[in-house]
């Protein structure tokens, strides 16, 4: 905090103070969080969410600090108040105030909603007001990306947290709670937080703007809940309020749609953006098709390493030269005969337009440049116009052409480029990458982009990406050291001191003539210090410096290189300058002004093969070995050596063969190799790695030399000892690159070092570690299949997992290949994986998307192509691990104790299941492991479950005290999974009626309850699913009789055998059994034999009997149902049904049903008549039934005979047992004035039939009460349903002369009788109404 002062507080909470502060040496104020400790996870999680956010309508993170007791935030000042309390003060905001408001705050939502942010907690006082009154978006303490669990319960896993767990654990009750009044139903109830429960948030503040108050309040939390569950919110006005203002309707419009209910109906961002209301305000959000563009231009991407770049800067904003070597990177390798035009040469190194890097992106446009690394065949020529400031790239000719228009113009100093020249050179060159925003990219480049355009790759193609090449400069890199600027005074000098621009442009033999003067200089002799001989020495050390400052051009370097001024150097370093000298011959600076030797190997394009660069290797390294223990020395001449190997690696790479010219002797590997041991000077240490990294981005010999055990190990130890981070990442980089060529390296480190080390650097907060340690893993585990041994060791799957939550797509991608290498070496490590949550990460990057901008397609393709690899090794998996179980499982069927071969593989493979059912679950793996293969598979495992039940096999003793019942949850959790998706049961339900469903319909006689409620629910929703003809109306009709033929005898043969079982068992099995009975009769009334033949009726009729007056509506229609279908049918023998209880179950039900009615209210009247209709036409077909048969036997009763006297008897039987029906007579008459037309024809239908089979036999059928019923139906009746029912009443009064006394005495119905007698007569039926009621009139003792 010493780079802040400190003025007022200006806030204070009950664990934070909010102060005024500012930033010395700016007029820039800010507002700093003091915050206790304990609020650590807080501000951790907004420090991830906003650290890249740079956006007007959020509050902008600065930076945070840790001191002993406290933590400070650095963020933004709003000396403006949050909106809750202008709400407090102003109580309601104008229409207009509040479309400028939620403007505001609608961009700023829209901002986080597009990089994958999800606010959580959006309500008045988290949004603050700056001094211009723009509303910005505070605190995102519960925020979290969208997709990701709970960044709470996922923090605290480091080793000192793990020492406090018990204050973690009250911290964790500590966390901050969103507010309930602005939350969406969805979240209330459980579903995770959405962008539609943001937008829900919105609504409510918005409501909150206008009205002064929140849309839903309560007493209680329950309250508050049922409201926001079940009210709706109130409009904002009223009619006379709203009247001739427009504004009041659409503001109210708006808040309703995002008030909506269901989040699926709630308004999304396109149809908000467009919104009437807004006038234009949020235009800008569209993109150019009109549809929001979720791309917003100033995302931040992925990396979090660099320092922010201007985003805000102006399309015309300019940069220069002096910029460049703030971000200088290096790309290694690249093939640039074909580069874009913007590129400029400069010497080894390219120097680019723009760096397209997956950091940078469009932000760092005007800020970046990029260097390639030029590898070119020296016969090729170049020629640009001086006209244009786009030189082509190709390799300079021996002799250099000194004609001004045939020049190449190098990149001046203070030369400016515009952003929008920029934007076309991002198109042409596509390629990205990023190392702290300095990168150039390798040959792989255009490797990679050919993979992904030909397909899927294997581990060993994808293990390395272009990124693990980036390469920077050796010498001239401020973070290995940062070099003085070297000065030198132009009297000192023996020819007059030129820019590189004018030295270029000089005619041929004056340029020559202006070296040869420096050459000549170096080459006298310098033995004294005194007199005449210490001005030579003066003049060759200024004449050194004002060499480098010229040598950064590549021209220059070149003719220098043609020159035998290299040798005159060398000789003047070999015949012992001063140590002055040799430091300035050996160093170059971030200003461009470098020495000699390291500047021209960096900057020289063509150096002939002819060249001796031997002599090079040897002169450095003598003088490095004779002078070991100078350490300055070592630091100016290491990196000049590394330069000239780097180059002589890189283009005998290029040509395809080794150069002997450049032949370095081994001594020079073994200097730079002993550079890195411990001891050395950090630097020292440093530029020998840096030369390892660069050199180990090529393939041939020097290389070799470097991809030892020994150099390995030292690059470890480095790695492990240095603190400074980019000390780190060039040693676990070089380390990486020499592990890609030769694995067993990365192996004796891992052995020495041992696991534990290697993990815990693998949770290292800095990417490029992270990325290069992947790397190796994944080489070393797809080339060396013997370390397997890894596997043991479960930490390096959970923190290889950790990476799936990396900013970085490589990185991302390189998790999904360590995945790929774990798994094709063991099974069990893909078991780890999946209880690691595997499939939740392959889920969250499958709902990523499409990358936003400012990422770099490339690494989205490399990320999409190792998902895909890791997700086809999974998918291949899965076929062996049903194979390896199912062969464990058949080598004991039948067995009680499995041997001890056995029980090993037992032991061994069951637990593997349980990667099936991740997989089956997930709708990423389920459409792709789920075949007909799979399916006969799960078939077999359920055979294995049943006989496991039944008792017929026993693997408890061998695999387990839980094997049993982990094996049975598994199996059945793995079919429920698939019985869930329709479409998979209809493409494959051959598969699955033969194989799944005679197993599941045997496990519905288990002894265990819970297997035997899934097995039947599953069976249910599958064969329902069969059954419905709309589902199989894509298969063709002899393929739909197959089908229905198939299933039915599943049905016949597995199901209903046992089906009695079920109707017996406990509740709520019975319930459901009715259910799916009744559904099997009215799909398949073939199955209506096998129901009578089993006599389920009977237990039907238990079911009545045991729980009378205790029947539910829904049983009591599932039995009226099946009721229904049984007497209806008509390829069975009813009477059959009489001696299985049909008539008890008749009369049951009525009971049932008439308390239903009695019970129900107005809403559920309707589920009565439901249960009435169905049930009056069974007790209608019933008595049909009877009196069908009854007839049969007086028609036959005068003839004598056996089958005669067989009628008669069944006659009887069926009379005597339908006699219980009698009871209904009096709740059928009641029936008469149902307010349902259809239940009182039915009722008149049943009770003509009852009537005419028994008579008067029910003494009260014309009770007082019951003739009102008969008064008021034939009252309301036509002539047809007159007659009958006055058939009914001469039946019951001719039948019993008892009915007559009663009728008499009832006033009512004689009225409505001889009110038909005055009637007049207008047809037929009425007339005939008249003589039936001239005849009752007559019983009854009446006259007219």
């Amino acid at each position: 905090m010493e780079n802040y002062i400190l003025y007022d507080e200006i806030g204070r909470g009950e664990q934070s103070i909010v102060y005024k502060g500012r930033k010395k040496g700016t007029i820039e104020f800010v507002a700093i969080h003091c915050v206790e400790k304990c609020k650590r996870f807080e501000l951790r999680n907004i420090v991830r969410l906003t650290h890249e956010i740079e956006h007007t309508n959020v509050v902008k993170f600065h930076e945070w600090y840790e001191t002993t007791n406290h933590i400070w935030m650095v963020v933004e000042l709003c000396t403006g108040d949050s909106l809750d309390v202008v709400l407090s003060q102003d109580k309601r905001i104008p229409v207009d105030s509040i479309r400028w408001f939620g403007a505001e705050i609608a961009k700023g939502l829209f901002h986080i909603h597009s990089v994958e942010i999800l606010y959580c907690d959006l309500r008045p006082s988290r949004i603050m007001l700056d001094g211009a009154g723009v509303l910005k978006l505070s605190d995102f303490a519960l925020a979290r990306v969208e997709g990701e669990d709970d960044f709470y319960e996922g923090e605290g896993n480091t080793e000192e947290e793990d020492q406090n767990n018990g204050d973690r654990e009250k911290e964790l009750h500590k966390r901050p709670k969103p507010s309930p009044h602005y939350m969406a139903p969805e979240v209330l109830s459980g579903a995770p937080h959405s962008k539609e429960a943001d937008l829900w948030s919105f609504g409510c503040v918005l409501y909150e703007l206008f009205t002064g108050k929140q849309p839903f309040t309560g007493d209680s939390f329950p309250e508050l809940v049922s409201k926001i569950f079940n009210d709706s919110p109130s409009h904002i006005f009223d009619e006379e309020e709203c009247e001739g203002n427009e504004a009041f309707l659409e503001l109210d419009n708006l808040i309703q749609c995002l008030l909506k209910k269901e989040p699926s109906q709630r308004m999304n961002w396109e149809d908000l953006i467009t919104h009437t209301f807004w006038k234009g305000a949020l235009d800008h959000c569209l993109g150019a098709t009109g549809k929001v563009d979720r791309l917003v231009c100033d995302v931040v991407t992925e990396s979090i390493q660099d320092e922010p770049n201007d985003a805000g800067a102006r399309d015309d904003e300019k940069f220069t030269d002096e910029d460049v070597h703030k971000n200088e990177g290096v790309i290694a390798n690249a093939n640039l005969l074909n580069a874009p035009e913007n590129m400029v040469r400069q010497g080894t190194y390219t120097f680019c337009d723009n760096a397209d890097t997956e950091t940078s992106g469009v932000l760092s446009l005007g800020k970046t440049k990029t260097f390639g690394r030029a590898r070119q065949s020296r016969d090729q020529a170049k020629n640009t116009s001086s006209s244009s400031n786009q030189v082509e790239l190709g390799a300079k000719s021996a002799s250099l052409s000194r004609e001004k228009e045939s020049k190449s113009t190098p990149l001046k100093k203070n030369q400016t480029f515009s952003k929008s020249d920029l934007n076309s050179i991002v198109t042409q060159n596509g390629q990205s990458q990023s190392e702290d925003q300095q990168s150039l990219l390798t040959d792989d480049t255009q490797m990679h982009h050919t993979r992904s355009i030909q397909g899927e790759q294997s581990i060993s193609d994808l293990a390395s990406h272009p990124s693990d090449f980036v390469v920077t400069p050796i010498a001239d890199n401020p973070k290995i050291k940062k070099f003085s600027i070297p000065k030198w005074d132009a009297k000192s000098l023996p020819c007059q001191p030129l820019k590189p621009g004018e030295l270029v442009d000089l005619p041929e033999d004056k340029f020559e003539e202006h070296l040869t003067v420096i050459r000549d200089l170096f080459s006298q002799s310098d033995r004294s210090s005194a007199g005449p001989m210490a001005g030579l020495h003066r003049s060759k050390l200024h004449t050194a410096s004002y060499l480098a400052s010229i040598c950064h051009d590549g021209e220059i370097a070149n003719v220098i290189f043609e020159t035998d001024f290299i040798s005159v150097v060398l000789k003047q370093i070999k015949s012992g300058f001063s140590a002055d000298f040799k430091a300035r011959l050996g160093r170059y600076d971030v200003s461009s002004t470098s020495y000699a030797l390291g500047l021209l190997a960096g900057n020289a394009t063509m150096i002939s093969e002819d060249f001796n660069m031997t002599e090079i290797f040897i002169t450095l390294t003598e003088v490095i070995r004779d002078n070991f223990r100078n350490a300055k020395l070592k630091q100016h001449l290491l990196p000049a050596l590394g330069e000239f190997l780097f180059y002589a690696a890189t283009q005998e790479e290029n040509l395809g063969c080794q150069i002997s010219q450049w032949d370095a002797p081994g001594v020079t590997y073994t200097i730079i190799a002993r550079c890195l041991h411990k001891g050395e000077d950090i630097v020292v240490q440093h530029f020998a790695a840096k030369t390892v990294e660069n050199v180990a981005t090529t393939s041939g010999r020097h290389c070799v030399k470097f991809a030892t055990n020994d150099t390995a190990q030292h690059l470890w130890n480095l790695f492990t000892h240095c603190t400074v981070d980019a000390q780190k990442v060039t040693a676990i980089t070089a380390l990486s690159r020499l592990t890609s060529h030769s694995p067993s390296v990365f192996q004796h480190v891992l052995e020495k070092a041992g696991f534990k080390a290697m993990s815990s650097a693998l949770s290292s907060s800095v990417t490029k570690i992270q990325q290069s340690l992947v790397t190796m893993f994944v080489v070393l585990l797809s080339t060396r299949p013997q370390m397997r041994r890894l596997l043991q060791e479960r930490d390096l799957i959970t923190k290889g997992l950790h990476l799936f939550d990396s900013p970085s797509m490589v990185i991302r991608g390189k998790a999904f290949l360590l995945v790929v290498a774990l798994v094709q070496s063991n099974p069990e490590a893909l078991l780890l994986c999946c209880q690691s949550r595997l499939v939740m990460h392959i889920e969250r990057q499958m709902k990523r998307g499409t990358p936003l901008k400012g990422v770099s397609p490339d690494n989205q393709g490399y990320l999409t192509q190792c998902q895909s690899l890791c997700v086809s090794a999974v998918v291949d998996a899965a076929p062996g691990i049903l194979s390896d179980v199912l062969a464990s499982l058949d080598a004991v069927r039948g067995r009680k104790h499995p041997s001890a071969a056995q029980a090993k593989q037992l032991r061994i493979h069951l637990p593997l299941l349980s990667i099936i059912l991740h997989l089956v679950t997930s709708h990423v793996f389920r459409a792709q492991i789920t075949h007909e293969e799979f399916l006969i598979n799960i078939g077999m495992l359920l055979s294995h479950v049943t006989s496991i039940d039944s008792g017929t096999t026993s693997i408890g003793s061998a695999a387990g005290p839980n094997a049993t019942e982990d094996l049975i949850s598994v199996v059945l959790s793995i079919t429920e999974a698939v019985t869930q998706h329709p479409p998979i049961l209809l493409q494959y339900h051959v598969v699955v009626t033969e194989h799944v469903l005679p197993h599941l319909a045997t496990l519905m006689s288990s002894s265990n309850g819970d297997t035997r409620v899934l097995s039947f629910r599953m069976f249910a929703d599958v064969t329902s699913l069969y059954l419905d003809n709309h589902n199989v109306s894509f298969l063709s009709n002899e393929e739909t009789s197959s089908s229905a033929r198939k299933l039915n005898e599943v049905i016949n043969n597995h199901l209903l055998p046992q089906y009695h079982l079920i109707l017996q068992d406990q509740d709520p099995l019975p319930a459901y059994g009715l259910k799916l009975l009744l559904s099997f009769l009215e799909r398949s009334p073939d199955i209506i034999h096998t129901v009578v033949k089993q006599e389920l009726l009977l237990f039907v009729s238990h079911i009545l009997q045991s729980n009378t007056g205790r029947l539910d509506r829904s049983m009591v229609q599932s039995v009226v149902g099946l009721l229904d279908c049984l007497v209806s049918g008509k390829i069975i023998d009813v009477s059959q049904l009489f001696s299985q209880g049909l008539i008890d179950s008749l009369v049951s039900l009525f009971v049932d049903a008439a308390d239903l009615q009695n019970d129900a209210d107005i809403p559920g009247s309707e589920v009565s008549i439901g249960v009435l209709v169905p049930l009056l036409e069974s007790l209608n077909n019933t008595l049909k039934y009877v009196s069908r048969e009854v007839r049969k036997a007086l028609q036959t009763k005068s003839e004598s005979s056996q089958e005669n006297t067989g009628q008669t008897e069944l006659a009887e039987k069926l009379l005597v047992e339908s006699k219980p029906l009698v009871d209904m007579t009096g709740l059928l008459i009641n029936f008469l004035c149902h307010e349902d037309p259809e239940v009182k024809d039915s009722a008149c239908r049943c009770l003509y039939l009852m009537v005419e089979l028994f008579g008067g036999i029910y003494e009260d059928a014309l009770s007082a009460e019951n003739i009102e019923c008969f008064a008021e139906a034939l009252s309301t009746a036509d002539a047809k349903k007159q007659k009958q029912l006055l058939r009914i009443i001469k039946r019951l009064l001719s039948s019993n002369s008892q009915q007559c006394d009663l009728a008499g005495n009832v006033g009512v119905l004689t009225d409505v009788l001889q009110g038909f007698m005055k009637s007049p007569q207008s047809d037929g039926e009425e007339l005939a109404v008249q003589n039936l009621v001239r005849e009752i009139l007559q019983k009854l003792g009446m006259s007219e």
